[in-house]
C-alpha cells in the first residue's frame, strides 16, 4: 500500500472531543469507588437511524444484579447537541451543560433516595 494512494491526511484523535459516553463511563467508575464495590455502572448503547443511544444504569450485585436505570440519552454522530430522557427530556447544546445536567440527575433527590436504598440492602446481603 503506498503512502500516495493514503488520502486520510488528518489525525483521527480530536482531543477537545470528549463524547458523553465518556462522561458516563467516568460516573460509572466513581459509582463503584464510591460504593466499595456494591454497586456496578453499566452503559449499553444501541444505535437506530442517525441515533446513538445511550442508557446508563447501576447494577447491584448482591440483589440478583438488580437494575436500575439512571438516565438515557441520544445524540447524532456529532455529539452535541444531545438529549437526556431522565426525569423529562433536556437538550444539551455542549458538554458543558451535559455535565451540569448530569450532575443534577445523580443528586436528585429521586435517585439518592434509590442509591441508599438499595444501599442499605447491598450492605445487608454482604
Amino acid at each position: 500500500m503506498s503512502k500516495n494512494n493514503d488520502f486520510w491526511d488528518f489525525d483521527f484523535e480530536d482531543p477537545s472531543l470528549v463524547p458523553p459516553i465518556e462522561i458516563l463511563s467516568e460516573q460509572a467508575n466513581f459509582l463503584e469507588t464510591k460504593s466499595n464495590g456494591l454497586f456496578k455502572g453499566q452503559i449499553l448503547t444501541k444505535s437506530i437511524g442517525s441515533y446513538i443511544y445511550h442508557y446508563f444504569y447501576l447494577i447491584v450485585p448482591a440483589l440478583g444484579n438488580y437494575r436500575y436505570q439512571i438516565l438515557s440519552l441520544r445524540h447524532e454522530m456529532s455529539l452535541y447537541p444531545l438529549i437526556i430522557d431522565s426525569p423529562s427530556y433536556t437538550n444539551c447544546a455542549d458538554i458543558h451543560e451535559f455535565k451540569v445536567r448530569v450532575s443534577e440527575i445523580i443528586n436528585s433527590p429521586d435517585v439518592k433516595r434509590v442509591v441508599q436504598a438499595l444501599y442499605a440492602q447491598a450492605r445487608a446481603k454482604d
